[in-house]
């Protein structure tokens, strides 16, 4: 008691007052990425659906901090390069479902010449250790891919046809429309690229579909399934 008496008198008769704690928490909630404390990009469909990329490695191209290293031509094994860490250290989602690869030879990277850019809507990107919320190997970075979802008022469809050299030709076909309670979404297409790189052709078919209906005020069930 008598050492306290002391102090507050040497401090002006009062004590500082305490620290505040600080928790620090990793959340999976949408946030704007303006409200974000961290480096988001956010390329949307009507962003890069009028250059008509041929692979979904054209349009990570566009963000700054990303490399991609595609082997040979289209369909070689495509790794992504976030910060300058390896392929093994960026979490990769689609519709929020991580899809990295454990078992190939680039130590859990994804290969993004398997995903066609025709069933891609919007992609996230999100610089900075995401450990905290999504893992260790969300250490660089995290890319979730949001593929195309159907629209809630009238049935659209969607035809994409281009043609080019080296008997380059490609065809993409996606059909959806609303339900009672939800949408549905079915797509599909053709592609064939001739020897652009000397030994490599490319030739590939995908098939998806989704559906997500509600199943209460705050609740909704999405089912996407995915073929190529």
């Amino acid at each position: 008691a008598a050492l306290c008496a002391h102090l507050s008198g040497v401090l002006g008769g009062t004590l500082p007052p305490p620290e505040p704690t600080i928790v620090v928490t990793g959340s999976r909630v949408a946030t704007a990425p303006s409200d974000l404390a961290a480096n988001v990009t956010v390329l949307e469909r009507s962003d890069f659906d009028v250059e008509k990329p041929a692979k979904l490695a054209d349009v990570l191209k566009r963000a700054a901090g990303v490399h991609i290293d595609q082997v040979g031509g289209r369909g070689g094994t495509g790794s992504l390069y976030m910060r300058g860490a390896d392929p093994n250290y960026t979490l990769v989602l689609v519709d929020g479902v991580r899809v990295n690869d454990p078992t190939n030879a680039r130590g859990g990277s994804f290969d993004f010449s398997a995903l066609d850019v025709a069933d891609v809507e919007r992609v996230e990107i999100a610089r900075g250790p995401y450990s905290a919320v999504y893992g260790g190997d969300a250490l660089a970075g995290v890319v979730n891919i949001v593929t195309r979802r159907a629209p809630r008022e009238d049935t659209t469809a969607t035809l994409d046809a281009m043609a080019g050299g080296y008997d380059t030709r490609e065809l993409a076909l996606d059909v959806a429309g609303p339900l009672r309670q939800g949408n549905w979404s079915i797509g599909a297409s053709d592609a064939n690229e001739g020897a652009q790189v000397r030994g490599n052709d490319f030739n590939s078919r995908r098939f998806s579909a989704s559906i997500d209906t509600e199943l209460g005020a705050d609740t909704t069930l999405f089912v996407t399934g995915r073929f190529s």
